[in-house]
Parts: C-alpha cells; sequence; structure tokens
C-alpha cells in the first residue's frame, strides 16, 4: 500500500511538471498593430503631440461621431502605435484617421488619403500629412 501512495504522488507530481511545460510552450499570437506618423506638409517633418482618432467609417469621421478609440498623441517622432490588445484594433477592420495639432488637421485630405486597414498578426504603417 506504501509503494502505491508513493507512485500516486509521483505520477501527480509529473502530470503536473507535464502540464505546466505544455503551457509554457504553447505559442503566443502575434500583435494587430497600426504604426501612424503624422508629417507637417509645409515642412514634412513629423509633428508630435498631435491627437489621433480613429473611426470604423468615413460617414463616423466626417461627421466625428463616435469614434472607434479613445484619442491619443504621436509620440516625439510624431508617431503613434495602436495595438489589438489596449486599443482594440481588429485584423480586417479599416478605419479613418482624424489627425490634428492646433490649427493644423487632415480634414482637407480625399477619402481614399485618410484609410488604413489592420491586418491580423502584422504591424501596417501609415504616414498622414496633416495642414
Amino acid at each position: 500500500m506504501k509503494h502505491l501512495s508513493r507512485l500516486f504522488r509521483l505520477t501527480s507530481v509529473l502530470v503536473f511538471i507535464l502540464f505546466i511545460a505544455t503551457n509554457c510552450a504553447k505559442k503566443v499570437d502575434p500583435i494587430t498593430a497600426l504604426e501612424i506618423t503624422i508629417l507637417d506638409r509645409t515642412t514634412n517633418k513629423p509633428v508630435d503631440k498631435a491627437t489621433i482618432e480613429l473611426y470604423a467609417s468615413y460617414q463616423d469621421w466626417f461627421a466625428s461621431t463616435s469614434p472607434a478609440t479613445k484619442a491619443k498623441m504621436t509620440d516625439a517622432n510624431g508617431v503613434l502605435t495602436l495595438t489589438d490588445g489596449a486599443d482594440m484594433i481588429v485584423g480586417g477592420t479599416t478605419y479613418y484617421i482624424d489627425a490634428s495639432k492646433g490649427s493644423l488637421d487632415n480634414y482637407a485630405a480625399r477619402e481614399t488619403e485618410l484609410k488604413i486597414t489592420a491586418t491580423a498578426g502584422q504591424t501596417v504603417k501609415a504616414s498622414i500629412v496633416i495642414w
């Protein structure tokens, strides 16, 4: 009986170790991200602290209603990266970009210049010009 108890404990420990090993080795899904750079039209230089919001449709962008993301600001290099985690970017979705800083914005852009489509598991980059 003593041997069966030891064998049971040993088997339990081995099963636990095997469980931990297989769960730790799982592949991590790649991140879906949008990397948006804002440029000043007159200088063609990156714009730091520009505000960016994404909209799920052109109509929402045009009316400034129902943004798909909260407003965020670009970094010192004029770049903002949004991901599927914290920012809820969805692969396969096309977003319309609203960018502004002070009196500069991208409202005069054509519809085709506003779009960025997130691709699942990839970082998609876009540059938006404001004036």
